[in-house]
Parts: structure tokens; C-alpha cells; sequence
């Protein structure tokens, strides 16, 4: 079991190193399933009536739907540099 533990410990040590093991900070606030996948992952704002729409109708409209993830990302890191500049500011 030592050994186990010995040895993930360093292969996520070398992994952390080569790759790192996490996301940026304005990647976290952003949300994930925008900053890695580029895409949301909930549609909250749909509400309870929303109704899957089958891959063959939404294909036409990607290039739209790229150009509009590419919108809101940015905007999420607007506001992460906003808030970390309100923030450093009133320290």
C-alpha cells in the first residue's frame, strides 16, 4: 500500500510539472465547460421548458454558435481581469 501511494505521489508530482494539474484561476471562474470544452454545459437560463434539439439541425448553425462561445469567454475574462483589478485596488 506504501508503495501505491509512493508512486502515484510521483507520478502526479512529474505530471504536475510537465502538464499542470490545474486550471488557471480565470479558467475556474469562466467555468470549465467553457475555458476546456468550449461549450456550457447547463442551459439555466432555457428553462423548464427546453427541448433537445437533434445534432442534424444544429450542425448548419455551429460556425454561429463558435463565434458566440468565443463571445462569452471573452467576456468571462474581462471579468475576471475586472474583478481582479477591483480587487488589488481596494487592498
Amino acid at each position: 500500500m506504501g508503495y501505491s501511494f509512493v508512486a502515484t505521489l510521483i507520478i502526479l508530482k512529474v505530471l504536475d510539472l510537465v502538464l499542470g494539474l490545474r486550471v488557471s484561476e480565470e479558467e475556474e471562474i469562466m467555468g470549465l465547460d467553457i475555458a476546456q470544452h468550449g461549450e456550457r454545459a447547463y442551459a439555466f437560463d432555457l428553462g423548464a421548458g427546453a427541448i433537445a434539439i437533434p445534432q442534424s439541425m444544429v450542425a448548419p448553425l455551429a460556425p454561429r454558435l463558435e463565434e458566440q462561445v468565443d463571445a462569452i469567454a471573452r467576456l468571462g475574462r474581462q471579468a475576471v481581469r475586472q474583478q481582479t483589478a477591483t480587487s488589488e485596488g481596494g487592498l
